[in-house]
């Protein structure tokens, strides 16, 4: 179904001011600034383009500035699992890890855009040198005793949510107008699919971050609290 529909698009953008269904268009996006991932450990990729298309879409696309695509390319994330029983062992708690590294990259952590059962957050925008930085980062867990964040957990880059790895997912691209402030926006659209939780399906879980390319600077650090958090 979606390879037939790849390239082309539903209905016109211009049918989103008449009042008709939106555009969903299936095929890569010329550009995107920001994507919304949609993850299902019990639906398929055309159940997933179902609830999007039905759910997701015409409350993204609510906001004049708005055009979704899928299929977008896949995202390069760099996250850093914190693990419960690790913080437990050196008596750190994770807002301890959250405020230090904000202290260290001088961005505040938020957390993560979007509707999800995830304890994960992220700190937007970082400075350059930042994976420098994340390397001199330690904790004073006794006298005369440091930890570095490697002793509390792994850091690696993904596609996803490392707990959402091995379920179904579709990638959306969301594309701004040239004006559009895509960090504001960040913010505005993950305030949107939070607040039409209760309309999506209870299995499906959405994050919404900025687009990026792989081996290009970091520019965003995801944290996640193991999985006991729920995923």
């Amino acid at each position: 179904m979606l390879a037939a529909l790849t390239g082309a698009a539903l209905l016109p953008w211009v049918s989103r001011v008449l009042a008709h269904p939106p555009v969903l268009e299936w095929g890569d996006p010329v550009r995107g600034d920001l994507f919304a991932l949609l993850a299902s450990p019990v639906r398929d990729e055309a159940a997933l383009a179902a609830v999007a298309r039905d759910v997701l879409v015409p409350a993204l696309q609510a906001r004049p500035s708005a055009r979704v695509w899928s299929h977008a390319p896949l995202t390069q994330q760099y996250w850093l699992e914190l693990a419960p029983e690790r913080l437990q062992h050196y008596r750190v708690d994770a807002q301890t890890v959250l405020a230090a590294l904000g202290v260290a990259l001088g961005v505040p952590a938020r957390p993560m855009p979007g509707r999800h059962a995830l304890a994960a957050w992220s700190f937007e925008g970082l400075p350059a040198g930042a994976g420098r930085t994340l390397r001199d980062v330690d904790f004073l867990v006794a006298p005369g005793q440091t930890v570095s964040l490697s002793d509390l957990g792994l850091a690696r880059f993904a596609n996803e949510p490392p707990a959402w790895a091995g379920q179904a997912q579709l990638m959306m691209a969301i594309e701004l107008e040239p004006e559009a402030d895509r960090a504001r926006a960040l913010g505005l659209y993950g305030d949107i699919v939070h607040g039409i939780g209760a309309r999506l399906p209870a299995d499906v879980q959405v994050q919404v971050g900025r687009t990026g390319a792989f081996l290009a600077p970091l520019d965003v650090l995801y944290v996640h609290l193991g999985d006991a958090a729920g995923a």
